[in-house]
């Protein structure tokens, strides 16, 4: 429900989602019809249609309020700069959020006061004309074009005063002894000079000059009037032409990241179509050469890296031989279902979670357990942008290890670590079984199911077990290694290689923080590159169908 409302509110959706369109049109209409309204309050005909106004206005508040309220339930949601008590009053103080307030608020008021206080909050009414700041992509542009372009406001901003102060001065002297009660002091001058700039509105500059100089010097302040307004008007004209053409890319990336997505959902091959029905699994091609979006779409690299650059969801990788290519390495797309800052959660009704922390680097990690998780109908939850060996120092978090999750200091440093943490506590409770998968190196065995203890531990009870029913997890292992030996010569072993008994992984937090039964299962990295579409699918039915028969 949070979810679906997050997106619906999220006015990045107005020209991709149909529904997000149609929503803010409708919250445009009311804006304009209820600023209409105010205006159409000061005629004299405005009595005689009295109670419709007033009807439309008492909607028209109920909308807003509404609105309103579900705002600030899901500010943390759609921004997570305001997460928490902290974040909700930062919102609470935002600039949208104050104008959001003051649409509805003179209504609220009304009951309070009476006669001139009353009338006074009537007029500020006419601020909620504002709230088409929120929707209207040209204030946006101008808004971050007089941001980007501040630095060089200030600085034509501050040589203009400079010169202003400098010229007034100047004026003084001239024309101090030619008309001293005009030009008492120098305040008087800077005075009569900014009153030129503005056109004199308040008087302060009904007279002139009489001097040959002090006319010399006014025609200067004549021109410094123009660049008062000419600059910054300049400058924030050459800001949104900028803004403009940044707008234009994004649009095109957005575009080229919708033409790719769908391209990932439609297989191109027959025979992976088939195998996908017949093994019952919904998903999207695990990767993509970029030879292969080069001649069947027409995108140059160009496109594509910039296209993976601006966008969430989309990875670039390098995959070795024997996964694509018999004699080089080949560059490949990775798609990643992204709705988090983190990477990707989805919450769905089911007995099971699956939580991956991959490595930045693994290759398809994150489409086999996303593939999982859906032959599973499984909640999942999983960091796309964070590891320890992500290629930005900042993102080289480890997810994986409890230690980020036990230390609150590191709160403040890192939003996306706190919403991990949240969607986790928020899934795991409502689940009996978390699925911790990781990636295994190359030289170890195909498959690892670990659920506590040190490493050479072969026993299936014994103390500190992750998951609670010994009798049954044995079952599922036997049986998953009779299946995968026969089918696929996979070695599926529990301890041998790794232990699970380390403190300061995720998994051990799961099971000793929030009492959850979890059970580690690491894939070997060349099922996850090296094999075939065949072996790579049926490899996620043959855990997935051992899972639905033994765990579940």
């Amino acid at each position: 429900m949070k979810q679906k409302l997050a997106i619906l509110f999220n006015e990045d959706n107005i020209n991709s989602r149909l529904d997000s369109k149609i929503f803010n049109y409708s919250i445009i209409t009311l804006i304009i019809l209820s600023s209409i309204q105010i205006v159409i309050e000061l005629s004299p005909e405005y009595k005689e249609y009295k109670d419709l106004f007033v009807l439309l206005e008492r909607i028209t508040i109920i909308i807003f309020t509404v609105e309103y309220i579900i705002r600030f339930w899901l500010s943390g949601i759609l921004n997570s700069e305001y997460q928490g008590i902290r974040g909700k009053l930062k919102y609470f103080f935002s600039f949208y959020a104050l104008i959001d307030f003051i649409a509805i608020v003179p209504f609220y008021v009304s009951f309070l006061f009476t006669g001139s206080s009353l009338a006074m909050f009537r007029i500020i009414r006419i601020l909620r004309v504002l709230r088409l700041a929120r929707y209207l992509r040209s204030f946006d542009l101008i808004v971050k074009a007089a941001k980007n372009k501040k630095v060089e406001m200030m600085i034509s901003m501050q040589f203009v005063l400079l010169l202003t102060f400098v010229l007034s001065v100047l004026m003084y002297h001239v024309e101090n002894k030619a008309q001293p009660e005009n030009f008492t002091t120098i305040v008087d001058a800077m005075m009569w000079s900014l009153a030129k700039f503005i056109g004199d509105i308040a008087g302060f500059g009904n007279f002139t000059p009489i001097t040959l100089m002090g006319k010399v010097l006014a025609t200067f302040v004549g021109f410094l009037g123009i660049a008062v307004f000419a600059i910054p008007a300049g400058i924030i004209a050459s800001g949104f032409v900028e803004e403009i053409e940044i707008a234009k890319r994004i649009a095109e990336y957005q575009n080229n990241y919708r033409i790719l997505k769908e391209t990932f959902q439609v297989h191109n091959k027959i025979s992976d179509r088939k195998l996908l029905k017949e093994i019952g699994l919904k998903t999207f091609q695990k990767a993509l050469t970029v030879e292969y979006i080069n001649t069947r779409i027409g995108f140059s690299n160009e496109d594509i890296f910039n296209t993976i650059k601006n966008s969430d969801g989309l990875r670039l990788r390098t995959v070795k031989r024997d996964s694509f290519s018999k004699y080089e390495d080949v560059s490949v797309i990775e798609f990643h279902n992204s709705n988090r800052i983190y990477g990707s959660f989805i919450k769905r009704d089911s007995e099971v979670i699956i939580i991956s922390t991959q490595n930045y680097s693994d290759v398809f990690s994150g489409h086999f357990t996303y593939s999982l998780a859906s032959y599973l109908n499984a909640s999942y939850i999983s960091n796309e942008y964070f590891s320890s060996g992500a290629p930005l120092k900042e993102r080289q978090i480890n997810f994986s290890s409890n230690e980020f999750f036990l230390n609150s200091s590191l709160d403040n440093k890192c939003n996306e670590l706190v919403e991990f943490k949240k969607d986790i506590n928020n899934a795991i409770p409502s689940n009996k079984l978390v699925l911790y998968i990781g990636t295994a190196g190359e030289s170890r065995s195909d498959i690892h199911i670990l659920f506590g203890g040190k490493k050479g531990e072969v026993k299936f009870d014994f103390e500190r077990m992750t998951y609670d029913n010994s009798t049954r997890l044995e079952i599922f292992y036997n049986e998953l290694n009779e299946n995968a030996k026969s089918i696929f010569n996979y070695n599926v072993i529990t301890h041998e290689e790794f232990p699970n008994d380390n403190k300061r992984k995720l998994s051990s937090y799961v099971s000793n923080i929030l009492n959850a039964n979890i059970i580690s299962i690491f894939i070997n990295v060349k099922i996850l590159r090296y094999s075939d579409n065949k072996t790579y699918y049926r490899t996620i039915k043959l855990i997935g169908d051992s899972i639905k028969k033994h765990l579940l």
